[in-house]
């Protein structure tokens, strides 16, 4: 029988295996990957260093209480990275798949505090860590001060700890439900809804209404703030942000800089409560995941005497069976994207896009029209590039076999893809161009990013079907990233989208320009531009179709091949 220390150290020697096997697998993109995480570290390492050494400064150049302030800032800033970094599906360190151990002879307690001891030497601490020897020396203001503080600081990182091991134990349990996933990742990329509303506060609070009558830098970070000490006391974020650990490590290290042990033991030992809550936590659901307890969401059950309805009204331009059969493609992909793995992924890129709109619009010159239409390409390439170019390996690979059996022309294959990318598209760009056009003021800006995103998407698309059909390639898609023996395609593909998109977009360009320059008005040219881009795709949506037909079997080979 082993004991529980004999069964951390395992898990820590497997730990360390994991992350020699991802270096030796002899795979060229594993290697080239962990060159690219060297050349990184080698940046950012220095980086931090300066960084927390500018910090260690001014801690100690404020007075106590407001350096707690600036203290709660950079603390909460670190939660939240640790809240997004188990969302992100994205490791340097590959980690131990929890429910894979538990087929193994290893105990509840073990499992419990090899997971917590293993985090230890995750990225994520480590890169910790320097901030939290920032606090130290820059909070500590007399001897006796010293042992508090480094009692709060011991405490916080417990509770770092403890909350990516909650986190890491909510999405196992709640893995076997793509739905349930989908639903946590988007709780979890909510915080960063926070940081743009306080950009926002702080801009129009600070920053606009001292920007126009400032004439140097120097003189608008005299306006903006004054004092350093009195600007951080008079916004007081503490008050927004108390009721998480960051704040209540700021409020016990201004405590303990001043000598108020009182308050510095309510403080602490609310870090404290979070740690021995947040373990027992820990224990419960990973003691449910050891014992198969695993979360679903329940489907209702539905009738099967039921008529057959029609998948959906009758299109214009094609045959009724034609419409029925677009339908019914659309609703199985749209039905396979949810359920999609890479889309769980890709679930932050709504997010970085009304955050560039937001920032785009308040920090560029120019109307809001032109930040629109950027944002509304920006929408093309996050999705249809991601998507698209290879969108029977991302999107489609489970059904295409089926899907080419039917009696149905191949070309409404694409165009349901083509359909399901556009809508997400529209939305995307529409919703950036409200967030443009609300910091703007100016109702037009929706309307300019939509027309940019669907002028650039028919374009990219026309260009996406044939290297669908072309250059298709099989996925990871778990891993988010083509397999290891194709990464070449992914990469030609990818360019090839990007030199296709130049070329057929030229002429586009031309016409905009010469509309606004000589007729001084470029609706004509975007009539035109519109009518352009409608031809061509139509044209190249027709021969890939008839190319998907001879190819089907080909495409289905390329996307199913064992790695």
């Amino acid at each position: 029988m082993m004991t529980t220390w004999t069964e951390i150290k395992n898990l820590l020697w497997l730990q360390w295996r994991l992350m020699v096997a991802s270096v030796r697998s002899g795979q060229k993109q594993d290697v080239l990957r962990i060159i690219g995480y060297v050349l990184l570290a080698l940046i950012v390492i220095p980086a931090l260093i300066i960084f927390n050494a500018l910090l260690i400064w001014i801690y100690r150049s404020l007075a106590p209480w407001p350096a707690s302030e600036l203290v709660t800032i950079v603390m909460s800033f670190i939660i939240l990275m640790w809240l997004l970094t188990p969302a992100s599906n994205t490791q340097m360190v590959e980690p131990f798949s929890m429910p894979k151990l538990f087929s193994f002879p290893i105990s509840l307690n073990g499992l419990v505090l090899g997971s917590l001891v293993v985090n230890f030497f995750s990225v994520g601490f480590l890169a910790t860590l320097p901030f939290i020897l920032a606090v130290t020396a820059g909070m500590v203001r007399s001897i006796p001060g010293i042992l508090p503080m480094l009692i709060s600081v011991t405490l916080f990182l417990s509770m770092l700890l403890v909350l990516k091991s909650l986190i890491d134990d909510i999405f196992d349990l709640i893995a076997e439900d793509r739905r349930l996933r989908t639903i946590g990742i988007m709780v979890a990329l909510v915080p960063v809804i926070f940081i743009v509303g306080g950009q926002l506060y702080f801009q129009s609070r600070f920053v606009i209404p001292n920007a126009g009558a400032a004439e140097s830098f120097d003189e608008f970070a005299n306006l903006a703030m004054g004092n350093p000490n009195s600007f951080l006391w008079d916004i007081r974020l503490s008050r927004y942000l108390i009721w998480q650990p960051g704040a209540w490590l700021g409020k016990a290290a201004g405590a303990a800089a001043v000598g108020r042990y009182d308050q510095w033991i309510a403080w602490t030992a609310l870090l404290a409560a979070f740690v021995v809550l947040g373990y027992f936590a820990h224990r419960y659901m990973l003691s449910k995941l050891y014992f198969g307890e695993l979360v679903r969401v329940q489907a209702k059950g539905q009738s099967s005497n039921r008529k057959l309805r029609a998948a959906g009204p009758r299109l214009p331009f094609v045959s009724a069976a034609s419409s029925q059969a677009l339908w019914a493609l659309l609703a199985a992909d749209w039905r396979g994207f949810k359920r999609n793995p890479y889309t769980i992924r890709m679930a932050i890129g709504p997010v970085i896009l009304g955050i560039m709109a937001v920032f785009f619009s308040s920090t560029m010159p120019g109307s809001a029209s032109g930040i629109a239409a950027l944002l509304g390409f920006t929408a093309v390439t996050t999705v249809t590039l991601s998507y698209g170019h290879n969108v029977f390996g991302i999107l489609d690979s489970p059904g295409l076999g089926t899907v080419l059996l039917a009696p149905v022309p191949a070309r409404w294959l694409l165009v349901s893809h083509n359909l399901l990318l556009t809508a997400l598209v529209a939305v995307m760009s529409f919703g950036a161009g409200i967030l443009a056009g609300i910091v703007k003021r100016d109702p037009s800006a929706p309307f300019a990013a939509l027309g940019a995103a669907m002028l650039v998407q028919l374009i990219t698309l026309s260009v996406c079907n044939f290297t669908a059909v072309l250059l298709p390639y099989k996925v990871d898609l778990e891993k988010g990233r083509a397999a290891s023996n194709e990464s070449r395609t992914s990469l030609i593909s990818v360019f090839a989208v990007m030199g296709g998109m130049g070329l057929l977009l030229m002429p586009i360009i031309i016409t905009l320009v010469g509309s606004g320059l000589v007729l001084k008005n470029v609706i004509p040219g975007g009539v035109l531009a519109i009518v352009y881009a409608g031809v061509v795709y139509a044209g190249t949506t027709l021969m890939a179709g008839q190319l998907l037909e001879s190819r089907g079997p080909s495409v289905l080979a390329e996307i199913s091949q064992e790695p």
